[in-house]
């Protein structure tokens, strides 16, 4: 039985439904052209901003790989180009990779309202869309700590969307970076209402870790002042949001994070998504594992007999799965027990009467 790993998306028909996710393997045109020959299905820019990142274009990833805890404790910022750069010179090199190229564009980021109006950056989202990409990816601001200003920021939000819908022609997704559930699905609503054509769900986290030989932190705090974690060890948390979302949407909803092999992205194509980002997996361990994954993914459904993955997209909301994942409960045959106390060592949590 021949097995299809495409995937529906923006209108377009992707070769499969892995994406290079927003980061440091795409801040360049020939970076994002060798992710699209390793076999993903799009690829999405490194955070496009009005200014160049801090630091100078590099020759390798501005991330350290902790392969330990399965994650990348990242030193980034903004992307090494400036946007006429990127126009110009690193989305057509981009697009020489066969698929679909996506800019990043940090438009809804709080640091950059007093720098980018809303003329330049028309003049640059239809420079850049003249290059032939598919759509723009756009961030929400995620470092809003209390609530009032969550929602301040979900209208300002609002207000961008529905602007900038009136002079971009192609599709608009919204990243969603929030680290609150309930706030996650209400601005979700928000923007889906607003316009958007799709979102993305899931982001870095921040954190640390601390070597034990030396006391030393393995963090990435420095210029950025800041250390972010991201890959499979954040990924239930993530999926759980992508879950909640795709319950109350209608719009193409996309995993953001840490799909680190085929059972991730399993997981979040029963959970409702579209297709998945992935980054953290691929730069701690090489492109080689977008082709693995996909030989994964496609092991798994000629061993559960599917043929598409339109067969268990969002299997996991249906309602006769949304149940309590077990049932059973640990009992004591008080005929046979001599009190020995040796079922509370091996089934720890079971209750005793």
């Amino acid at each position: 039985m021949p097995i299809d790993l495409s995937t529906e998306l923006l209108g377009l028909r992707l070769r499969n439904p892995l994406i290079l996710g927003s980061g440091e393997m795409g801040n360049s045109g020939a970076r994002l052209k060798e992710a699209a020959q390793a076999g993903f299905g799009a690829v999405v820019t490194k955070t496009i901003g009005p200014r160049k990142g801090a630091v100078p274009p590099p020759t390798s990833p501005r991330m350290w790989a902790y392969p330990k805890i399965g994650t990348l404790v990242r030193v980034s910022g903004a992307s090494p180009y400036l946007p006429q750069d990127w126009y110009e010179r690193e989305l057509p090199a981009a697009l020489q990779g066969g698929v679909p190229v996506a800019a990043n564009v940090g438009v809804f980021l709080s640091q950059y309202l007093d720098q980018w109006d809303l003329a330049e950056l028309k003049v640059i989202l239809r420079r850049m869309q003249e290059t032939g990409i598919s759509w723009f990816e756009f961030h929400e601001g995620h470092d809003l700590a209390d609530a009032t200003t969550r929602e301040k920021w979900g209208d300002f939000v609002m207000e961008r969307l529905t602007q900038l819908k009136k002079f971009i022609d192609i599709p608009i997704v919204v990243k969603l970076v929030y680290r609150y559930p309930a706030d996650m699905v209400r601005l979700a609503k928000q923007v889906e209402a607003a316009g958007a054509d799709a979102l993305v769900i899931g982001h870095s986290l921040d954190g640390i870790d601390i070597d034990p030989e030396t006391g030393r932190l393995v963090a990435a705090i420095g210029q950025l002042g800041r250390s972010s974690f991201s890959g499979r060890g954040s990924f239930p948390y993530w999926l759980n949001l992508l879950f909640r979302v795709c319950q109350n949407v209608h719009i193409p909803v996309i995993g953001g994070h840490g799909v680190w092999g085929w059972e991730e992205l399993v997981k979040q194509t029963m959970a409702g998504a579209r297709a998945s980002q992935m980054l953290s997996y691929a730069m701690v361990k090489g492109l080689g594992v977008v082709r693995q994954t996909l030989r994964g993914l496609e092991a798994f459904m000629k061993k559960k007999g599917y043929s598409s993955l339109e067969e268990f997209r969002g299997m996991a909301l249906q309602p006769e799965r949304l149940r309590e994942s077990t049932k059973h409960v640990a009992e004591v045959n008080e005929e046979l027990c001599t009190g020995c106390g040796v079922c509370s060592e091996i089934c720890y949590g079971s209750i005793l009467r």
